[in-house]
């Protein structure tokens, strides 16, 4: 299981996934798109051939059956609390929130695997609408980030409409 989560290479079936000592090698630049988003616009259709971040996201997923993921999670926010960041500050970090995470190449990959994941949807759905707690589904609801993603939500139909008012001005 260690292997998992220190960066190792995986090969199944000849598909190659991470491998931190090759990724950290290649440079790139802040005005680099993401390794795997790189050729997409909102338009286009996505590559015939999943990128490499999703293929060993979910490799690291079938790895994580029958392990105790809560008590993984519990000692990944541990070592976070002993370096003194907490959540809110990774995530804004890792999503382009600090210079220094623009054009890491390891930071880079992690960016890329949650963008191109197959579980990003589900986050943003449980943060809209989180599950009740563990008592049967009585009680109240979380409030999660509802009126935070609606903002979001609202600013991205008016920047759409935007755009498509000024690609069809004559």
């Amino acid at each position: 299981m260690d292997d998992v989560f220190n960066g190792n290479t995986f090969h199944e079936e000849n598909e190659l996934f991470y491998d931190d000592e090759c990724h950290s090698e290649r440079g790139s630049s802040d005005d680099e798109a993401d390794n795997a988003a790189e050729d997409l616009s909102d338009d286009e259709e996505q590559q015939t051939q999943p990128p490499v971040a999703l293929l060993n996201t979910r490799f690291l997923k079938q790895e994580l059956e029958g392990e105790n993921v809560a008590e993984i999670i519990r000692e990944v926010l541990d070592f976070m609390s002993s370096k003194h960041i907490n959540l809110p500050l990774f995530l804004d970090a890792l999503s382009w929130g600090d210079p220094g995470c623009h054009s890491d190449a390891k930071i880079q990959y992690a960016r890329t695997s949650l963008m191109v994941s197959d579980e990003l949807p589900g986050i943003l759905e449980r943060w809209y609408h989180p599950p009740r707690g563990s008592r049967k589904g009585k009680g109240k609801r979380p409030a999660g980030a509802q009126q935070v993603l609606r903002d979001f939500a609202r600013k991205c139909v008016v920047d759409c409409v935007d755009r498509e008012i000024k690609t069809s001005a004559p």
